[in-house]
């Protein structure tokens, strides 16, 4: 397939051609099929193309519809496109220029094709004759929501940098009756040596509107078939001008070839609409190739490089002979493929032919045949010529390193190049990563080697691996990969530093550890000597905790490295708690005179927990007269004495107290009513 499009590549840019059907096509070709309707449209080349959203309207309505759910975009994924169009990736991938086997479409390959204007004619004709390969432009689209019996009309805007550009709109399309392909009215044949060339009409006007816009033909053994396609690839409609002479363009031809003389073959033809639908079948035809009169073969064939391509030349044996045929075989004397012609193409009557499918390091064999009125000589002498390999294969890639205890594994993806024997590996240790060791004697095969080094090792090494050819050519090192062994030594425990109550809030406090990979402390409490939980994390050498009940605590913790690695549990420190001791005092408390000689008392909660009440007491300065004025709620703050008298001097004590009634000492507030 490659060698074909080269050659017709060339043919292209050599000859004079017009394509029915493309230059003068529709904006949108439809094709209702019974079940829904189909849609195809010639895109915009620009790789500021955004995509194509489709929309439709109902007849009657002035509403559009937009039917997809994202803009449909051209399909670069390699992978995407074989799932696709299967064996015709390759094709359809060298449209781009993509001869790698691995490779995707990128922005610079479409950028390449769109400054070939010859490329991108070529493209948009086999994108035309193999319909499939429409869908990988984003061209084509099948709406089957419609329903069956209503009229539609749709449109196709493109997205070019932003901005809605209208491609085109259809005609009101009626669903009642399914559209038919017309069927190939007159079909020919005639037997030639070895071959069989069939023609039919070519209807310029089913061409013109995207009907057909080529043919499939079919061959089978027997009349009742089975009967396989010949043509995979289709049939490009042309016209050639060459010179003076030009070729009918109302006939149609197929020439079939690599037949056994005297035997009967059978065919039909399909025409094949823009949605690679097919026509009914013509009618059958039993044709039987064979001929007793055929040419000399060629002589004097010499191979010789031409750039990095191979030049085949020889001697014609008559100056009127028609074409050739060329066998090629890599490096096996007896296992020949015809390389030229592999289509359906006019023969090229030179004596000359470049070979565009060669590599370095591989070995290849030539014979060919002369072709004259059908008649194909016996075969030429075989030659032979060996392309010498001076190009080292490219560097590994996707080249990673994994270690586990007592081993490093280095990892890579498998060089493209066919004559490849295998990879070394390269290990530096140093700090600079600047001198390498060879690790493997001899090339290794497999695409991963394994490195064992002492589990207890904390050196960072790396690794870079070359890929060697059979011409023992030695590839640039590959990106350079480090790892080093996991860490399996726990960090030192921290030190308890300090503990601090403020009620029932706990801070705890430590030191900072010296291992370089700390990642985090985790802390842990015990009540009353039971086993130690884990209550929290922190990463720094801080943590404060509540604490609600009575008991002895005792308080540790760990450290934690980036391995998850955790060291020993650092010397507890404890304190003993009482839930209900004697609750601190209320703070701050403050006393005022308000407008009606009333005394305002407000204060600040008491800091211990479980306070359920604040007591406040009333004492006379004169008498020493004590009274028990206020017994408050915990959420309480404030009280207004209004049994004062007017020139006495006041003391107020203010007590929290908890549920076991123990009181606090007192918050004191003096006051003088004047």
């Amino acid at each position: 397939m490659k060698k074909f499009l080269k050659i017709v590549t060339l043919f292209l840019i050599t000859s004079g051609i017009v394509f029915p059907g493309l230059a003068n096509s529709q904006d949108i070709l439809t094709f209702f099929d019974g079940q829904g309707i189909h849609l195809r449209w010639k895109g915009i080349r620009s790789l500021d193309l955004e995509g194509y959203n489709v929309y439709r309207q109902s007849q009657g309505s002035n509403q559009w519809d937009m039917l997809n759910d994202q803009p449909y975009v051209m399909i670069t994924s390699r992978a995407e496109i074989e799932q696709i169009v299967g064996f015709k990736s390759a094709m359809f991938l060298q449209l781009f220029g993509i001869r790698d086997g691995n490779a995707d479409i990128t922005p610079a390959d479409y950028s390449a094709l769109l400054n070939n204007r010859e490329a991108v004619s070529f493209m948009e004709v086999m994108c035309l004759v193999n319909p499939e390969l429409g869908k990988l432009l984003g061209e084509m689209f099948f709406d089957s929501t419609i329903v069956i019996g209503q009229s539609y009309i749709y449109k196709v805007e493109a997205i070019v940098n932003g901005a809605i550009t209208e491609i085109g709109q259809t005609s009101l399309l009626q669903t009642t009756t399914p559209e038919i392909i017309p069927t190939i009215a007159e079909l020919n044949g005639r037997g030639l040596d070895k071959k069989v060339m069939l023609s039919w009409p070519r209807n310029q006007q089913l061409l013109s509107s995207g009907q057909v816009v080529t043919y499939r033909v079919y061959r089978s053994d027997n009349l009742l078939g089975p009967y396989h396609q010949r043509n995979l690839y289709g049939i490009l409609s042309v016209t050639v001008t060459s010179g003076d002479l030009r070729s009918n363009d109302s006939i149609e031809e197929h020439l079939d070839s690599y037949l056994e003389n005297g035997r009967s073959y059978f065919y039909y033809v399909k025409a094949v609409n823009a949605f690679g639908f097919e026509s009914a079948e013509s009618i059958t035809l039993e044709i039987i190739p064979g001929s007793d009169l055929v040419p000399s073969p060629p002589t004097g064939i010499n191979a010789a490089l031409l750039g990095d391509k191979l030049r085949l030349e020889w001697d014609a044996p008559t100056d009127e002979m028609e074409g050739y045929n060329i066998y090629k075989s890599i490096d096996e004397p007896n296992s020949f493929e015809q390389v030229y012609p592999l289509s359906d193409a006019v023969y090229n009557t030179v004596s000359n032919w470049i070979d565009f499918s060669v590599a370095e390091g591989n070995g290849y064999y030539y014979y060919l045949e002369s072709v004259n009125n059908g008649l194909v000589s016996r075969p030429s002498d075989t030659i032979f010529f060996y392309y010498t390999d001076q190009t080292p294969p490219a560097a590994p890639v996707s080249v990673y390193a994994e270690a586990k205890s007592g081993e490093i594994t280095i990892r890579w993806g498998r060089n493209i190049e066919p004559n490849l024997i295998g990879y070394e590996v390269e290990r530096a240790s140093d700090d600079m990563f600047r001198t390498r060791f060879l690790l493997t004697a001899t090339p290794v095969i497999d695409t991963f080697y394994v490195d064992v080094r002492p589990a207890e090792s904390q050196t960072t090494y790396g690794y870079v691996v070359y890929a060697i050819d059979a011409g023992y050519n030695r590839s640039l090192p590959s990106k350079m990969v480090k790892a080093k062994m996991p860490d399996i030594t726990p960090p030192q425990s921290p030190i308890m530093t300090g503990l601090e109550r403020n009620g029932k809030t706990i801070s705890l406090k430590w030191g900072q550890g010296n291992d370089k990979d700390l990642l985090k402390y985790q802390i842990y409490q015990s009540l009353n000597q039971n086993d130690f939980e884990l209550i929290g994390e922190s990463a720094v050498t801080s943590f404060q905790t509540e604490i609600e009940l009575s008991g002895t605590y005792r308080f540790a913790a760990t450290a934690v490295d980036s391995s998850n690695n955790e060291s020993d549990l650092s010397k507890p420190v404890s304190l003993t708690y009482d839930a209900l001791a004697y609750p601190e005092p209320p703070e701050k408390a403050r006393g005022n005179i308000n407008e009606v000689e009333h005394v305002e008392l407000t204060w600040d909660a008491s800091p211990s927990p479980n306070v359920t009440g604040y007591m406040v007491t009333r004492i006379d300065l004169e008498d020493d007269a004590i009274h028990d004025i206020a017994d408050l709620p915990v959420d309480n703050l404030e009280y207004i004495d209004k049994s004062v008298v007017s020139g006495k001097s006041y003391r107020y004590e203010i007590r929290a107290y908890n549920a076991a009634w123990r009181m606090s000492f007192p918050a004191v507030v003096n006051i003088t009513i004047e």
